[in-house]
């Protein structure tokens, strides 16, 4: 391969973009319900702490949450945690410089923008829930159709006829259906 083309087909490449991924440790103080907040959201989107910190840090999130931090009462640090987190340089310039542009204490902005995004979680789970249980009842319905029909058709048609074997995959697969639904209820 010769290096003209092999240097044309590479990405283009910014120096300041790679050494921002790089990691930095620092220490947060926060309240153990942030805590347990950033660990539900690090497991539940099966992602590094660092990335999920990366990915909350982006300066549009932190300038609304600033924002409304500014007009809250700063958490109590008799119950805060502290604890040493590996994020990206990025992250940490970004929380700096939008912690001090606002004059709110970077551990207070960051809590802020964890329990912001777990509680906007919540509620889209919930109504996701409330969804389906709402679809639970005629997906049942249409469960216990199916098998009738298939009764009925079993009583009509041939052990190894087609449109037996068919009807009887989808009569399995709303039976699935119904116990995912409910399981996730």
């Amino acid at each position: 391969m010769d290096k003209k083309n092999f240097t044309t087909s590479l990405p283009e490449l910014n120096i300041d973009d790679l050494k921002e991924q790089k990691s930095v440790r620092t220490n947060f103080k926060f309240s153990k319900k942030a805590c347990e907040a950033l660990d539900w959201l690090s497991n539940n989107f099966k992602i590094t702490l660092k990335e999920l910190i990366t990915s909350l840090c982006n300066e549009n999130n932190l300038k609304q949450i600033a924002e409304k931090t500014k007009n809250k009462n700063p958490v109590s640090s008799d119950s805060s945690i502290r604890k040493t987190y590996v994020i990206s340089k990025k992250a940490f310039r970004i929380l700096t410089n939008t912690s001090k542009e606002y004059n709110i204490p970077r551990d207070e902005l960051f809590e802020n923008i964890i329990l912001d995004f777990k509680s906007l979680l919540d509620e889209i789970l919930k109504e996701r829930q409330e969804r389906y249980e709402k679809a639970l009842d005629p997906i049942l319905q249409l469960s216990l159709d199916a098998t009738e029909i298939l009764s009925k058709l079993c009583g009509i048609l041939d052990d190894d006829d087609p449109i037996l074997e068919e009807f009887n995959l989808i009569e399995v697969r709303l039976a699935f259906l119904c116990d995912e639904i409910e399981n996730k209820l």
